[in-house]
């Protein structure tokens, strides 16, 4: 494809991306089916448990307790007793008596999570750092619990493995499982992404999405935080964590292309020649012939450059554009489609945004094409 229809004079407007088009893609790439495991329509309260009293599983409470009369916030964990104190006095100031959570169902320390879980709930949220993810969604799936999981879902071959296996024991199960993957669930997103599936810029031939950005938030080290607890306070910043820039921040263009590209498994991702360090960049490739590049990195002190752009056989568009409250709206159809007894199933799209970024991660870091794992290439030998 020439560079050329990548570049502003071919960028098609928004009026005419979405005025000239059949809506098809309807929001996201999931299955819904009816809900079942602990929660059945028709029962009076859905009672939702928390883990991870950080900011995005803090916020993400309240948004389920916005959602509906019926919700309450009834168990609450995380490694850290301040994060819990907090936590609990956001909720009880913005969700009021939908946070019905005595101080005996507020757990502290590492077995939090668990305790949780275990508890009298039928969906939990969960929200902790990357690298617990996996197990944490395994133990919710077996223990019958209703599921939203923060993305990324893994930081590696073996965690992608086990989420992989979670989701397909909670499609059997008849549990939802909602990605953190929100930009599905937000209107203007889902109509822009309508009218390039519905053939606004012809047949689709590429994606670019270029993320350089400013270094990670950071909190500093405190009076009485030991060396491991500043990590996991910090852990944004640790790889072994996140996952990394690329995995942790960049999953959510990546899936964003994938979805406009048709929610297909790419054929093999290989690295690009960036023109600065600390920079990852990768193409993935299409049985169709469409490809999708990244470029993504972290800088100190330079101009954020950011672009999403989609390129077809009649022009080009940048998808970015502001929300209108993504994390809400994909609360809500979680938390609505339950209490309607119908599930909404996001295993599929969770996995193939993980695994694209782990290839592309592992891709630039051993400067070789790596092929999409399937029946004869296990994702161990590949990420």
């Amino acid at each position: 494809m020439p560079e050329a229809i990548l570049s502003s004079p071919f960028l098609v407007s928004r009026r005419r991306l979405v005025g000239g088009a059949v809506g098809i893609a309807t929001g996201a790439a999931v299955v819904t089916g009816p809900a079942g495991g602990v929660f059945a329509a028709g029962r009076e309260r859905l009672r939702v448990g928390l883990v991870g009293c950080g900011g995005r599983g803090t916020g993400a409470a309240v948004q389920a307790a916005a959602a509906a009369t019926a919700v309450r916030v009834v168990a609450i964990g995380d490694l850290f007793a301040d994060q819990v104190t907090a936590a609990a006095a956001i909720l009880r100031r913005t969700a009021g008596d939908r946070f019905a959570c005595p101080p005996e169902a507020r757990f502290v320390g590492p077995d939090a999570w668990r305790r949780v879980i275990e508890s009298d709930i039928d969906l939990v949220i969960l929200a902790t750092p990357p690298d617990c993810r996996p197990g944490h969604l395994a133990a919710a799936v077996a223990a019958g619990r209703h599921v939203f999981v923060e993305t990324p879902a893994a930081i590696d071959g073996p965690g992608a493995e086990t989420v992989a296996a979670a989701c397909a024991r909670a499609r059997d199960r008849g549990l939802a499982v909602m990605s953190g993957l929100a930009w599905r669930r937000d209107p203007p997103t889902v109509e822009r992404v309508d009218g390039l599936r519905g053939g606004a810029i012809g047949r689709l031939l590429a994606a670019r999405m270029t993320s350089l950005v400013g270094l990670p938030w950071r909190r500093p080290t405190e009076a009485g935080w030991t060396a491991a607890e500043s990590r996991r306070r910090n852990w944004i910043d640790c790889p072994d964590q996140s996952g990394g820039d690329f995995v942790e921040r960049q999953i959510h263009a990546i899936d964003k292309a994938l979805w406009v590209l048709g929610d297909e498994d790419p054929l093999a991702v290989e690295p690009l020649a960036s023109d600065s360090s600390g920079t990852t960049a990768v193409r993935l490739r299409f049985a169709s012939g469409a490809t999708l590049s990244v470029t993504a990195g972290r800088r100190h002190g330079a101009t954020d450059v950011v672009a999403e752009i989609i390129a077809g056989t009649r022009g080009a568009t940048d998808l970015r554009q502001p929300g209108v409250g993504r994390h809400g709206a994909a609360m809500a159809a979680l938390v609505r489609g339950l209490l309607s007894g119908r599930r909404i199933d996001d295993g599929a799209i969770l996995c193939r945004a993980t695994i694209a970024t782990l290839l592309g991660r592992a891709a630039a870091a051993a400067g070789e094409p790596l092929p999409w794992p399937g029946p004869t290439v296990p994702l161990l030998r590949s990420v």
